[in-house]
């Protein structure tokens, strides 16, 4: 109300002297009167009525502007003025006169009195009311200085903490040290830290300048920061932010860089994929990497709510990260508000979008201690922008990174040519497009290669020979290649036989795994090995008079985990094994339902270990195992249950294990009972090494020729240990 009176008497005095102007322009006069007024009048406004001819551009030049005269020369006597508003108008009517007078004020009127001798009545009554009010206006409000910079201001260490729920629910604290500061500037240290569910953490520390212009009433700051963060793939990069901001009471804007130092790429992982491709096995080596990446973002913002002490302000940005060869760029949108709820207390909302992150959002609250300290007396805009000048600085709180792949490639050094009977002729052997018949497939394949046959029953018309180095495996086997597999064990395809002869024969170096072989004859060999260097693996034989046949010039072979059965016809086995091969081993492997589970004629080393040899039952002597020659034998972890036609018998029928003249054979574990005659029946003539402790059987055991008195014990079908030697 001051104000607006004040305005009012300044406009009543610009009318007066526009007046007197006229007068004094119609009677040719050229004095200084108006002049010397003005300046008194301003000499006695801007010190407050300190009756001083020097101005410091107080009131004094806002009247002199208003009125917009030029000052000229006066002798006017000098006025005193009192400290109440009263005496600034004596003085001002006093100075009226231009030569005249000088006024007396007297402070407890209010009025003013002396003689106006060049002036008139309104004259006098528009100063008297300027001086009035300017001084009532001046003598109540802060002094010229207040006007210039508003009130004093104390700017204290601030603590922000904030809390967000979201994606990602987040929580963090920024503390803010002022330095150097003024009413209108400071220069501070700043420390942030922030914890997201996203496991992006970061520290950083920074300095900062801020500056409030006092025309302007805006705003500017320049900051930098040293982050060191989390990503999260939990390694951590430092990175250096600077940026630019300006803040005003209509509008808001920020820019920031942000530039990864040091090591920007870190490994974080490595996984291998098996991959079958063409006529190859393809291992993809898949490094994996984590990258820090540098990147700029901006923001603008307005108030969308105007209010003083309660503004809500929205900000919309863009940012970009990823600069020079990056695995991945990102661009993406933000959005943000913030309503300012008190000082002390403002609510945010954080949304943005992009194709590598897609979408975030948070709702939050930032509460601050400490701060911006100012009087709230005649609070105004200017003052609720000075309440900003210790604002969180607007940045990302993360260290951005992407997550990328380095894919190597390694192919299989040999080919797979694939048969599936479902799919038509044609075929070129590949796991895309496969043969349709498994000869196809051998004629192609060489040495190391692999033909794999999918699940499926095949006729044969004729028998298979296995080319040296190339192996022949089916579905019942996983389809494997440095220590990784392609393809999953299932079930094994069926080769149906009608054959008299060899269905399989394998030659040097090559293997047969994962298949079912079956014969319509009961004649032949399922598998026939007369070379070096072979495996069998996982292969079941059915009605073949030998279902596997190792013949005289076998060496080194191994089979695995493989079963005879049916193998009836008169002198078969399940595994037969011939006069000299040598270095044989068995293992994890069943032969049961033949005439004779296993037969070792004349062969040297070899090695059953857990083979089990139960009910083979074709004829009386249907032993287990049936070892005559053999030398170097080693038994160990046998089952050899139910064999020959007579059950329980004592004095007829085959053994569990027959040991005949000349062989040479250590026993370790054995199970052998309930067979035609004994567990394990040794002849005159055989050297057995054996622990009696791990010969055992249920109703009948381990028993010696009448002749044969070299052996420590004999276990007889009551289980009882007859020493022989004592």
């Amino acid at each position: 109300m001051r104000l607006k009176h004040l305005t009012s008497a300044i406009a009543s005095l610009f009318i007066a002297a526009s007046g007197q102007a006229a007068e004094e322009a119609a009677s040719g006069s050229s004095g200084g009167g108006l002049g010397d007024t003005i300046n008194e009048v301003r000499s006695a406004v801007g010190k407050g009525g300190s009756g001083s001819s020097s101005s410091s551009g107080g009131w004094g030049q806002v009247a002199e502007k208003a009125l917009g005269g030029k000052s000229g020369s006066s002798d006017s006597s000098s006025a005193s003025a009192s400290s109440g508003s009263g005496g600034l108008a004596g003085a001002a009517s006093g100075l009226l006169g231009g030569g005249g007078s000088s006024g007396s004020a007297d402070s407890s009127s209010g009025g003013a009195s002396g003689g106006a001798s060049g002036g008139g009545d309104l004259q006098s009554k528009a100063i008297s009311s300027v001086g009035n009010y300017a001084g009532s206006l001046i003598s109540s409000t802060p002094t010229v200085e207040r006007i210039a910079y508003r009130s004093q201001v104390v700017y204290l260490p601030r603590l922000e903490l904030d809390g967000a729920v979201g994606n990602p629910f987040s929580a963090g604290g920024d503390a803010m040290f002022p330095l150097i500061s003024s009413n209108h500037s400071i220069f501070y240290a700043d420390v942030l830290t922030n914890f997201d569910t996203n496991n992006r953490n970061i520290f950083s520390g920074g300095l900062g300048y801020r500056h409030l212009g006092s025309e302007t009433e805006m705003i500017w700051g320049l900051y930098g920061f040293f982050d060191y963060g989390k990503s999260k793939q939990n390694e951590y990069y430092p990175q250096a932010t600077a940026g630019f901001e300006i803040m005003s009471n209509i509008v808001d804007f920020n820019v920031n860089a942000y530039i990864p130092v040091g090591t920007t790429e870190k490994q974080t992982g490595t996984y291998v994929t098996p991959v079958s491709t063409g006529h190859k096995l393809n291992l993809q080596t898949t490094n994996q990497f984590d990258t820090a990446l540098a990147g700029v973002d901006t923001e603008i913002g307005f108030k969308v709510i105007p209010s003083l002490f309660h503004p809500l302000r929205a900000y919309v940005g863009y940012y970009h990260y990823g600069f020079g060869s990056v695995p991945k760029s990102i661009n993406g949108a933000k959005l943000r508000l913030e309503q300012t709820i008190n000082y002390s207390v403002r609510l945010f909302a954080n949304m943005r979008y992009d194709a590598v992150f897609d979408a975030e959002w948070q709702l939050g609250v930032r509460w601050y201690i400490g701060g911006v300290r100012q009087s709230q007396e005649d609070y105004n805009s200017y003052d609720a922008l000075r309440s900003r000048m210790m604002d969180v600085v607007p940045r990302n709180r993360s260290i951005t990174t992407v997550q990328s792949d380095q894919v190597v490639d390694a192919n299989s050094d040999f080919d797979v040519y694939y048969v599936n009977k479902n799919i038509a002729a044609g075929g070129t052997g590949t796991v895309e497009n496969p043969f349709h018949t498994i000869d196809d497939a051998l004629t192609q394949a060489k040495s190391g290669d692999k033909v794999y046959i999918y699940d499926g029953s095949y006729t044969m018309a004729d028998d298979l020979s296995i080319a040296a180095g190339v192996s022949l495996m089916g579905s019942g086997s996983a389809l494997q290649d440095r220590g990784y597999t392609f393809i999953a064990q299932g079930d094994a395809p069926t080769l149906n036989f009608t054959t008299t002869g060899k269905a399989v024969t394998l030659a040097e170096g090559s293997g047969l795994a994962g298949l079912n072989l079956s014969n319509a004859t009961t004649e032949g060999s399922g598998v026939y090995v007369n070379a070096k260097n072979v495996t069998v693996s996982e292969v079941n034989t059915s009605k073949f008079k030998y279902g596997f046949e190792v013949d005289s010039a076998t060496d080194t072979v191994t089979f695995d985990n493989v079963n005879a059965t049916g193998a009836i016809a008169l002198g078969g086995a399940g595994l037969h094994v011939a006069d000299t091969a040598k270095n044989i081993t068995v293992k994890n492997s069943t032969f049961s339902n033949n005439y004779r589970g296993v037969t070792l004629l004349q062969a040297s080393n070899v090695t059953l270990d857990t083979v089990s040899a139960n009910n083979n039952v074709a004829a009386p002597d249907s032993s287990g195992i049936y070892i005559n020659g053999a030398k170097g034998v080693t038994l160990d972890n046998i089952t050899a249950f139910g064999n020959g036609d007579q059950l329980g018998a004592a004095t007829s029928g085959a053994s569990g294990i027959d040991i005949l003249t000349g062989s040479e054979v250590t026993l370790g574990s054995i199970n052998a009972g309930h067979n035609g005659r004994v567990g394990v029946d040794i002849e005159s003539g055989a050297t057995v090494k054996y622990d009696a402790d791990k010969v055992t059987g249920e109703d009948n055991g381990l028993a010696l020729s009448t002749s044969d008195q070299a052996h420590d014990c004999l276990i007889l079908k009551d289980g009882t240990c007859v020493k022989t030697n004592t």
